[in-house]
C-alpha cells in the first residue's frame, strides 16, 4: 500500500502552507474553494486549526480529496489524470523541507509547521489590465466595473470589488512566531510595490534580522521607489534570495491596450534596473499572450532581444 504522503493525490497545503486572501479569510491555498476561518474574528492559530481545517487534513490523510475545500484541484485531476500545477507547486515546497513536513506522517492534525505564506493584502494598483478584475484592481473598481460585467457577462459569476485592505498586523505577527519554518512569503497584488502593507512587513523583517526568507512577488514594472526609498536596494537587497517577476503581455500599443496604461520605457528602466542584480529576474508571459496568435512570433523575439540586452548592459 502506497503511504498516503506519497498518494498521487495527496497535497500538503492543508498541513504546511496558508494563503491570506480578502477580507481576512484564511485558505490552504489559493485555489481552495473555501476558507478555513477569518483572522478577522480569531486568532490564526485558531483559523488554522478550526474543524473545517482537521477535516480537510484528515480527508487527505484518508486517500481523499476533500469535499468541502478542494473541488478545483479534484476536478481538474478526474479530468485529465494529473494534479493540479498549485498542488504540484504545494508538495514541491514541502519535499524541499521535508524535515518541517514530518507532522505528516505522523497524521498530526494541529501541530502545523507552516513553511510557504501565500499573501493577498490589498487590490491597490494603477494599471487595468485586460484580464483583471476590481477584486484585484483598485483601478478596475474605480473606474471599469461597467466594462467587467458586459465581459463577464454569460461567462463567469462576476464578483465585482470596491478598493480594499487587509490589516497586516495579525498576520507579522504570525510570521514572526513561526519564522523558524517559514522558507517563502509570496506578495500577491494588486501591483504589489504600492501598498503599504509589504514594506510595514519587510521593515519588521529586516528591523529583526530575518533576511533568510525567500521573497517572492511580481510587478507590472511601473514602481521603482516607494516613499522616497529604492525598492530593490533598501528593501529587497536586504533579503538573502528574492525573485521578481515583471509581467509583460506584449510591446508598443498592443502591449499598452493588454496592460493599460503600460508605459514600455519606464518599464524596461525598471527591469533592466533590477535585473542586473545578482538575483533572479524571471520575466513573466501573461496568459494574454497566449491568444494573440498575430504576433506571439514577434513578441518571443521581443522577449530574447530584451533579455540579452539587460544581461549585456
Amino acid at each position: 500500500m502506497t503511504p498516503y504522503w506519497k498518494d498521487k493525490t495527496f497535497c500538503y497545503a492543508p498541513f504546511n502552507q496558508i494563503y491570506f486572501g480578502r477580507d481576512g479569510v484564511v485558505k490552504p491555498c489559493c485555489a481552495a474553494t473555501n476558507s478555513f476561518g477569518n483572522y478577522n474574528y480569531s486568532s490564526i492559530e485558531n483559523v488554522y486549526n478550526s474543524n473545517s481545517a482537521k477535516r480537510t487534513r484528515q480527508d487527505f490523510l484518508e486517500g481523499n480529496y476533500p469535499k468541502n475545500n478542494c473541488q478545483s484541484c479534484s476536478s481538474f485531476y478526474n479530468q485529465t489524470g494529473s494534479i493540479h500545477n498549485v498542488q504540484m507547486f504545494s508538495n514541491e515546497n514541502a519535499y524541499k523541507a521535508m524535515h518541517y513536513s514530518k507532522q505528516v506522517m505522523n497524521a498530526d492534525l494541529t501541530d502545523q509547521k507552516p513553511i510557504f505564506v501565500d499573501l493577498l493584502v490589498s487590490n491597490n494598483c494603477n494599471f487595468a489590465c485586460l484580464g483583471c478584475e476590481s477584486e484585484l484592481s483598485s483601478t478596475w473598481a474605480k473606474n471599469y466595473t461597467d466594462i467587467e460585467i458586459q465581459r463577464d457577462l454569460d461567462i463567469r459569476h462576476t464578483n465585482i470589488s470596491g478598493e480594499w485592505n487587509n490589516d497586516i498586523d495579525p498576520i507579522i505577527e504570525y510570521i514572526l512566531e513561526h519564522a523558524d519554518t517559514i522558507q517563502s512569503i509570496h506578495c500577491n497584488g494588486g501591483e504589489p510595490f504600492m501598498q503599504e502593507q509589504y514594506y510595514k512587513l519587510f521593515d519588521v523583517l529586516i528591523d529583526n534580522k530575518i533576511f533568510d526568507i525567500h521573497i517572492t512577488s511580481h510587478t507590472n514594472g511601473s514602481v521603482s521607489t516607494y516613499k522616497g526609498k529604492d525598492i530593490v536596494n533598501d528593501y529587497l537587497s536586504k533579503f538573502t534570495n528574492f525573485d521578481i517577476t515583471f509581467s509583460h503581455d506584449h510591446f508598443g500599443k498592443r502591449g499598452t491596450y493588454i496592460r493599460y496604461p503600460l508605459v514600455e520605457e519606464k518599464w524596461l528602466k525598471n527591469y533592466k534596473k533590477t535585473v542586473n542584480t545578482q538575483w533572479q529576474m524571471p520575466m513573466a508571459m501573461g496568459s494574454s499572450v497566449m491568444t494573440n496568435l498575430i504576433d506571439t512570433k514577434d513578441g518571443f523575439a521581443w522577449r530574447t532581444k530584451i533579455s540579452w540586452l539587460t544581461r549585456n548592459a
